[in-house]
């Protein structure tokens, strides 16, 4: 199994919202103590273990199908082996859910990655990023890329660590 985390490169990106995915996967190379390698001319970074593969798309979100299709390859894996840890507006911070085989709900990340493998039959790691007490429902463009406040750096911290202890490995 191949857990890739999404999101955008650079610095101005790393601690926003959208990039939860990539933070999901930084939190579990961290305990589990491990560095990312980047394979020559690849469009992914590679942490392998003996179980799990731990991996970052280094393309911006709407090119993570480019990403995830390389992984796939070069790793010989198939579309059901991977999960995908992303951002999700729809669900509250705090909050997170795994799904298998589902559209994308408008998620470009998601979108780029099901058009590239031409499947949806992949695992998904929604990670809620919407704002708990919200006076009226912003649009996702309003937050997504902002900076993470501490609070819920905070919250997403709890969250990852809660997921981790789930068994992802046995999603097969």
């Amino acid at each position: 199994m191949v857990i890739l985390g999404i999101g955008n490169p650079g610095d101005e990106y790393r601690e926003t919202y959208h990039n939860v995915g990539h933070l999901f996967v930084d939190f579990l190379a961290e305990k589990y103590s491990g560095d990312f390698k980047v394979p020559s001319k690849k469009s992914f970074s590679l942490l392998k273990g003996e179980r799990v593969t731990l991996a970052h798309s280094l393309l911006y979100m709407n090119g993570s199908g480019k990403a995830s299709k390389e992984l796939l390859s070069y790793i010989k894996k198939d579309p059901k082996d991977l999960v995908v840890a992303h951002d999700d507006s729809d669900i509250t911070i705090g909050s997170w859910k795994i799904t298998f085989d589902q559209r994308s709900a408008g998620h470009k990340g998601v979108e780029s990655i099901i058009h590239s493998l031409k499947s949806q039959k992949f695992w998904r790691i929604k990670i809620g990023i919407r704002p708990k007490q919200e006076h009226r429902r912003k649009k996702a463009e309003e937050f997504v890329l902002k900076k993470i406040t501490t609070e819920d750096r905070r919250l997403l911290k709890e969250t990852f660590e809660i997921i981790s202890n789930t068994n992802l490995v046995e999603l097969k």
